[in-house]
């Protein structure tokens, strides 16, 4: 598997376009995932048309989303564009699905109709899935769905913006696809291994989920969502604490999923999460630090590089509230997940507002559904 990334600055989307198909047409890309900022929100045509002119081809997948911003090679951008090309040459198959319309709405229909799609356009179960799903999807359904149809691994995010939480765009073969979800499939003579990793550890009880409905959790082992944070989190919920601490999601006291805040209510003491979590789960409150998180980071190449002998490629999907709460040390991530790997890989990331992927060494699930994870996949040649 040959791979290749590129970015661009250029603030007028055809030339930005342009300039990435003229950068990656030297592998003959059989596939693109392509991450522009949400600044070209209304010229993505002319961003496709541009990439496709540079490309010289027509004839191939282009798939992506929006995040906050893109991480490309060791490079932490907010406007412009990241991409990378692959080409597996004959002895790889490539695949494209789409869900219908109402992803937000009914999520886990959406991704088991998307791959099923795939599956059947590719004539096969993929050896490997990259997904996008829109902003506001429940991705804990969106996870299940896929899990419903798909034995084989997936990764991917749900898309996102530059912390307005006004939206993000998810894209396929020169288009915004709108309220749908999208997935890229691989299978064949080709070798990849994922890991991935957070940092956060339990630092409080574990509580029950009495009271949820959707994504809101309300009651908490006889308290209000946010009464529980405060008696575990010793303060009552503000802004500043979104990212700080997390939920951390138990099953047999194993700790197995985090689950980030997106908003809360301290008059109804209501919690909204990025995912759901069913009544009667076992929940307690999460916490990281910069070091433990670039930490994870580091444990992450090593563990990744080891499966891999000849590495072409990474692929990174980090949450997007990691790059806040890392701030300005957010290029130690990058430095960090560089570490184990070649200094001229191609790295291709997105800061996203979800995360999917199957759990470290289970070959059993497809994927999970995470929030303030880091994920990442690298490529190489069949071993």
């Amino acid at each position: 598997m040959k791979c290749m990334s590129a970015r661009t600055s250029v603030l007028d989307a055809y030339r930005a376009g342009l300039e990435l198909g003229e950068s990656l047409r030297a592998i003959a890309p059989e596939a693109v995932v392509l991450f522009p900022s949400v600044h070209y929100s209304e010229e993505f045509e002319d961003l496709f048309a541009g990439l496709y002119d540079g490309l010289e081809n027509r004839d191939l997948l282009v798939v992506g989303g929006t995040g906050d911003g893109f991480y490309e090679g060791d490079s932490v951008e907010s406007i412009g564009v990241g991409a990378m090309a692959f080409h597996g040459g004959n002895g790889v198959r490539w695949g494209c699905a789409m869900s219908g319309q109402g992803a937000v709405e009914n999520p886990r229909v959406a991704a088991a109709e998307c791959a099923s799609n795939l599956i059947d356009n590719m004539g096969a179960m993929p050896d490997l899935a990259i997904t996008f799903a829109p902003m506001g999807c429940d991705g804990t359904l969106f996870a299940q769905g896929i899990r419903e149809v798909m034995t084989s691994p997936c990764v991917g995010a749900l898309t996102g913006d530059d912390r307005q939480f006004k939206g993000g765009a998810v894209l396929a073969n020169g288009r915004v696809v709108g309220d749908a979800a999208v997935m890229l499939g691989i299978r064949g003579a080709f070798h990849h291994a994922t890991r991935l990793g957070n940092g956060y550890a339990p630092v409080g009880a574990l509580g029950v989920i009495e009271q949820a409905e959707g994504t809101t959790i309300h009651r908490i082992s006889g308290l209000t969502a946010t009464a529980f944070v405060r008696k575990q989190w010793g303060a009552p919920m503000s802004e500043e604490d979104l990212y700080a601490f997390c939920f951390g999601v138990f099953s047999e006291k194993e700790l197995v999923a985090i689950r980030s805040p997106n908003t809360f209510d301290n008059a109804s003491g209501s919690i909204r999460l990025f995912g759901s979590v069913p009544e009667g789960t076992e929940i307690s409150i999460c916490s990281t630090t910069k070091e433990q998180m670039l930490s994870v980071a580091a444990d992450m190449a090593v563990a990744c590089s080891g499966q891999i002998s000849k590495p072409t490629g990474a692929f990174v999907i980090s949450c997007a509230g990691r790059k806040w709460l890392l701030a300005e040390e957010i290029h130690s991530e990058l430095k960090a997940l560089g570490h184990a790997l070649p200094d001229d890989l191609p790295i291709l990331g997105l800061p996203s507002f979800g995360e999917f992927s199957p759990p470290n060494g289970v070959t059993s699930i497809s994927t999970n559904f995470h929030n303030v994870t880091c994920v990442m996949t690298l490529f190489g040649e069949a071993p």
